[in-house]
């Protein structure tokens, strides 16, 4: 593996590659002299500029242990960060009576164990993460005592903002007032709420917001890449410029999610990429994970510089703070690998031309007025079956097209659609738990089965907007369950390509963009540009894309940013092109001279 030292220190102004050193990994890695030699020389080659030095993890390394490696990597000019991972460990707090790995908070030995390892890591360093398992699902006697009558996702999430602040943020800048203390999210950001994630709060009593982007192989953890990318965007939102990085590992994964994994950090805006974690054998030369990684890191870097403060743009797709989607759980991912170009949003999306609004909308007492609103400027709005039965609502439910029962529960599986009178097929079979019911709608798409055709996808346009309605059943988590990411395969992912044409044209429109491609592919429009496609499909894929000049201007090329090659249009004013399996194609774009 060639060194990579060089070139990272000179990139630095557009992405960091940092790593995570686990409490017990830094005793057993970095405990003597011969161990802080060889990770020093292995982060040095692999291009890591900065080392995060776990101080608990269930487990406290020796102190002199966590001076002498902090010490001597600055020595060497790497930065230097702590981290405390807020677990339970052999007589180190109490363990949550659910959820793995988590504490329960309540208990006097869990609060004292935190305080001191704040304490102990702002005495260390100046810069602090709290790893992602500041959350819990205890239902023991004292926590069911503290809860009152409280419902449990709303004591957790009080109980953690209080303790967060009074164990590690309070302690950690007593030691060390120069302290920045960093909360990291996990990237199941529709599970947050209900085991103590406080998206409101959180984000304003930490210095920095970090978050996950680990989505791994969904082929094994279900989880679909462009999670990542949502969770993020979705953060920032909340965040604002205390946004900070983000952070994934191999766990599950093949060098080639490995690197998907990056690049969706880097498209949702992370100016810095923490790897966990650090173990020898991972940086060694040829280890295949941190070989693809830097096998693309001149492409991360160029990426980071070309989005960077560039805003994207795309379908307002809104997710109030500790919304539910009931059985549209993540259901934002789906919409993403559909090549649908989302911009997550906590706040309703007042002045949008385009918006998606899912069963999680309903969470906002004000959606009514919000959405009436919104129609009246002519805005294109997809809502999902799921939100149309929330709505109860006769004026807004006659605005796409629906009378007072705007589904019918069901339970079908179908393969087979019809787009119009043509017929598409998809690679699986979706799952269908609602039919849509529309009383004027256009019906754009229906799934067809042995015994019967049903709508699945409508729409009722009036001066030219579209009202979309889309049936867009996930997964439903049972009622107390202690599961955070997605618990099962998702069969709507298989939806037929037609069908998501038919519904893409429709929201994309108001953009003034036309997109035809297959789905298993990620469509991520900035401002100005660069338009970047990136493809998590196995096979090549056919894209076709016009820019409506009153939307765009007069473009004359599209150029990809990795490959120099430049795209002129056809005679029709479309520019087509080959996205290979596993391709990110950031095109620029270049304006016509007048």
């Amino acid at each position: 593996m060639p060194n990579f030292h060089d070139l990272a220190v000179s990139r630095l102004a557009d992405l960091r590659l940092s790593v995570f050193v686990p409490a017990q990994a830094v005793s057993r890695l970095l405990g003597d002299a011969a161990g802080r030699r060889k990770a020093a020389s292995l982060l040095r080659a692999a291009g890591v500029t900065k080392v995060y030095l776990d101080v608990f993890r269930g487990y406290f390394p020796d102190e002199g242990t966590l001076q002498t490696a902090r010490d001597m990597l600055r020595d060497l000019g790497y930065a230097v960060a702590g981290g405390i991972t807020t677990v339970a460990g052999k007589g180190c707090g109490k363990p949550s009576s659910r959820g793995a790995h988590w504490l329960c908070w309540s208990a006097p030995e869990s609060q004292e164990v935190i305080a001191r390892a704040a304490t102990l890591a702002g005495r260390l360093f100046d810069q602090v993460i709290v790893d992602d398992f500041l959350c819990t699902m205890c239902r023991c006697e004292r926590c069911e005592g503290e809860r009152g009558d409280r419902e449990w996702g709303r004591f957790y999430r009080e109980q953690m903002v209080d303790l967060a602040r009074r164990l590690i943020i309070e302690p950690a800048k007593k030691a060390n007032p120069r302290a920045t203390v960093i909360i990291k999210y996990p990237q199941w950001y529709d599970r947050f709420h209900r085991f103590g994630y406080d998206v409101r709060e959180q984000p304003r009593q930490f210095d920095l917001t970090w978050a996950g982007t680990e989505t791994r192989d969904p082929e094994v953890e279900y989880v679909q890449p462009y999670q990542a990318y949502f969770n993020h965007r979705w953060l920032r939102a909340l965040a604002g410029e205390r946004m900070g990085g983000a952070w994934f590992d191999r766990i599950n994964t093949s060098p080639e999610v490995f690197v998907q994994q990056a690049y969706q950090s880097v498209l949702a805006g992370a100016k810095e990429l923490i790897l966990f974690d650090y173990r020898h054998e991972f940086f060694a030369p040829g280890a295949p994970h941190m070989a693809a990684l830097l096998e693309h890191f001149e492409r991360l870097c160029d990426l980071a510089r070309a989005v960077s403060r560039r805003s994207p743009i795309g379908v307002h797709a809104y997710k109030p703070p500790d919304s539910d989607g009931d059985d549209e759980a993540y259901v934002f991912d789906y919409l993403g690998m559909f090549g649908v170009p989302l911009v997550p949003c906590s706040e309703f999306p007042a002045a949008t031309c385009a918006a998606f609004l899912p069963r999680h909308a309903a969470h906002d007492p004000q959606l009514r007025a919000h959405l009436r609103d919104l129609l009246k400027q002519g805005a294109a709005v997809l809502a999902t079956g799921g939100l149309l039965e929330r709505l109860a609502d006769a004026q807004l439910l006659a605005a796409f097209g629906y009378g007072k029962h705007p589904t019918c529960e069901c339970d079908r599986w179908a393969f087979r659609f019809r787009v119009g009178a043509a017929p598409h097929s998809g690679p699986g079979f979706v799952h269908f738990t609602r039919a849509l019911n529309p009383s004027k709608a256009e019906v754009l798409a229906s799934a067809v089965t042995a015994d019967e055709v049903f709508p699945v996808l409508t729409a009722c346009d009036e001066g030219g907007a579209s009202r979309l309605a889309v049936s867009a059943h996930t997964m439903r988590y049972a009622p107390d369950s202690d599961r955070v990411t997605v618990g099962e395969p998702v069969p709507l992912i298989h939806l037929a390509d037609g069908v998501v044409q038919a519904l893409r044209a429709r929201v994309l429109k108001p953009l003034g963009i036309e997109l035809d491609m297959p789905s298993l592919i990620g469509f991520y429009p900035f401002e100005g540009g660069p338009l970047v496609f990136q493809s998590f499909g196995r096979r090549a894929a056919e894209v076709t894309l016009a820019l409506a000049q009153r939307r765009w201007g007069k473009v004359s090329a599209l150029t990809n940013i990795f490959t120099r090659r430049r795209l002129r249009p056809d005679a029709s004013g479309a520019y087509k092109f080959t996205l290979a399996p596993q391709e990110v194609a950031p095109l620029s774009i270049t304006s016509a001279r007048r």
